[in-house]
């Protein structure tokens, strides 16, 4: 069989960035089949072109990746950015019409402009459709609005919100990025959909960390790790603001930040002129580099704005995989389960209070603290790459 993968966001082999698509990739190619991806010239997480013009690239056999040209993007949040899914929806729509029929689609979605594509596909040329259910979008941008400006987006993104539903109501399975973003696509198929539904979770494809821990095993310091796209709903400000509270009454946890963003410069420019000297920022790290550092963590932290739809954040699986104790502000389905695990704490988001209460009770009580991880080792059992994929 031929699979079509319509993702523009995951990262090719060597990039830094979320590698769900190559391990999707690799997953149906060792299953015997063809798989042409429809990627975008543009890096969404290295925020550099990859190709100015269209280019096809076989990085493996049967595996053949169309770079279509898309203008680039600083922010996730952006006019900038919807150019750029305008650009790549448009080369998608070209592009297509010459190319062998798919026996199915596999879309990484919601994708802004390309949904009347993906319906002529479906209900023209009949191919079957699986809709991935990746994130909330537009839910993400109207949330983070306030006031007159928040009706607005609502009013303006209306449509693209009904077009999704057409999408949803339109495919042969809904596969959702976790059990919460499933039963909304389940809720907007409609009840006379006849679609397949699952969840598959994250699933990096990661070393996981043994029950022993010996790179951490004696030492005197704890380290917490927060990971990710330093966007608008990443709360980094709270994180940077409790440990200040935490610099001089905790002076053996330490933070280590990582990832990319429009928020990068403000956090280094925070650091220093905080004096915060137990935090380290790193910037974005080749994955090799950041599962290194993951082992040599003790807590994981996934902290998020108020408006923020975010349930179960992909960077919770690593950190689980890793064995780290997990800390997050995400409300719904994630943080429910780091606390019935035993696995982690639940904070409110954007409290500062709250955040800094839980890392000193973590860092002073080392005994659960190794509970914590050991927990967090058994739940990872059922996120692991071999399992979700």
């Amino acid at each position: 069989m031929i699979f079509w993968m319509v993702d523009p966001w995951d990262a090719l082999p060597g990039e830094i960035g979320i590698d769900r698509g190559i391990q999707v990739a690799r997953a149906l190619l060792a299953l015997g089949h063809e798989v042409v991806w429809w990627q975008s010239g543009f890096s969404h997480a290295e925020k550099k072109i990859r190709a100015a013009k269209f280019t096809v690239l076989q990085p493996e056999p049967r595996l053949k990746v169309m770079l279509l040209p898309c203008r680039g993007y600083t922010s996730n949040i952006s006019a900038a950015r919807f150019l750029g899914i305008a650009d790549f929806a448009w080369q998608f729509t070209r592009r297509q019409q010459v190319e062998p029929a798919a026996d199915a689609i596999l879309v990484s979605g919601p994708l802004f402009f390309a949904e009347l594509t993906l319906l002529y596909l479906k209900l023209v040329r009949r191919m079957p459709l699986i809709f991935e259910f990746r994130d909330l979008w537009p839910e993400a941008i109207v949330n983070a609005a306030k006031g007159r400006k928040r009706l607005a987006l609502q009013i303006g993104f209306a449509g693209f919100v009904g077009l999704r539903r057409l999408v949803l109501r339109n495919s042969d399975a809904v596969l959702g990025l976790n059990r919460t973003y499933m039963e909304i696509g389940r809720r907007e198929a409609g009840a006379r959909s006849r679609a397949h539904f699952a969840v598959a979770y994250p699933a990096p494809k990661m070393t996981r960390s043994s029950a022993a821990r010996p790179q951490t095993a004696g030492r005197a310091e704890i380290w917490a790790i927060s990971s990710g796209t330093l966007g608008a709903s990443h709360d980094h400000r709270v994180l940077l603001s409790a440990a200040g509270r935490l610099k001089n009454s905790h002076p053996h946890l330490r933070f280590f930040i990582t990832g990319g963003g429009p928020f990068a410069a403000e956090i280094a420019e925070i650091i220093a002129a905080a004096s915060l000297v137990n935090v380290q920022f790193l910037g974005a790290l080749p994955g090799a580099e950041f599962q290194a550092l993951l082992h040599q963590c003790d807590i994981g932290l996934a902290l998020y704005r108020s408006f923020s739809p975010v349930v179960f954040p992909t960077k919770i699986v690593d950190y689980l995989l890793a064995g780290l104790a997990v800390v997050t502000s995400a409300q719904g389905e994630g943080g429910d389960m780091l606390v019935a695990a035993g696995a982690g704490r639940s904070v409110g988001p954007e409290n500062v209070g709250d955040l800094t209460a839980v890392l000193s009770e973590m860092a002073a009580d080392r005994p659960t603290l190794a509970k914590n991880k050991r927990n967090a080792l058994i739940v990872a059992e059922d996120f692991t790459h071999e399992r979700q994929m």
